[in-house]
């Protein structure tokens, strides 16, 4: 029995139009596409099959954490549907060809739903191009070690697997450290405090201490609400 293969994969920055492949990074922070280079069987008239004339059928890919849950899990490429016209430019990678068939597929665009051209957001808020600055909204969380999962499938559900990284797993880096709170003390005694406080979604996290507690100093002068700086990616 022919199962379809899986005989490239590009992992690298959206917009990189030279396709730098990331495969061998240890953080994920920000946005990435994935192009895949798959193809099935095809059966030649007297019943014996052969590799590459044929497509696969669906193209797709997910994210797993440490423990096998599915943080993200993306529908990617599905010719159960016949996609627009439209999409072609964004799901073809520039080297497919039908004369002499290779099957390349950007798979974290999308071929039905406009905008066309998505992509992998680990800072990702509610949808992939809601991107968040605050570190507890991100869908993918600081810290978390995560694999990409790539299925390539068949009409009879046959898939072909592979795994990103080949070994271990990635790191979520999206976010700097940031200071969220400064404490200062004389003799033992705190004199003042800056905390750094979340507000709404719609501001920008640069870790900067807002809404200190004015406080007498042991000179008996006032310090004030001047704040620290820590800047995120």
């Amino acid at each position: 029995m022919f199962f379809p293969r899986i005989d490239k994969i590009k992992f690298y920055r959206e917009g990189d139009g030279n396709l730098t492949d990331l495969q061998n990074i240890v953080k994920l922070f920000g946005k990435y596409d994935l192009m895949i280079e798959t193809k099935d069987a095809r059966i030649l008239p007297d019943g014996s099959g052969e590799w590459g004339g044929t497509a696969p059928l669906k193209i797709q890919y997910s994210i797993q954490d440490n423990n096998n849950n599915t943080v993200l899990d993306w529908t990617g490429i599905d010719f159960s549907n016949v996609p627009p016209n439209a999409s072609a430019p964004t799901i073809f990678g520039k080297n497919s060809r039908h004369q002499t068939p290779k099957f390349e597929y950007i798979i974290t665009n999308d071929p039905f739903s406009k905008s066309y051209d998505k992509f992998l957001n680990t800072r990702q808020f509610v949808l992939y191009h809601n991107t968040t600055n605050w570190p507890l909204f991100a869908k993918f969380q600081d810290g978390t070690k995560v694999n990409i999962k790539i299925r390539s499938c068949d009409e009879a559900g046959n898939c072909a697997m592979e795994t990103l990284p080949a070994s271990g797993t990635f790191e979520v880096d999206n976010f700097q450290p940031y200071i969220s709170k400064v404490d200062v003390s004389h003799g033992g005694r705190k004199i003042h405090s800056l905390e750094r406080i979340e507000a709404s979604l719609s501001q920008e996290n640069t870790g900067f201490l807002k809404n200190s507690i004015k406080k007498k100093s042991f000179f008996s002068t006032t310090w004030g609400g001047s704040g620290v700086n820590c800047k995120n990616k």
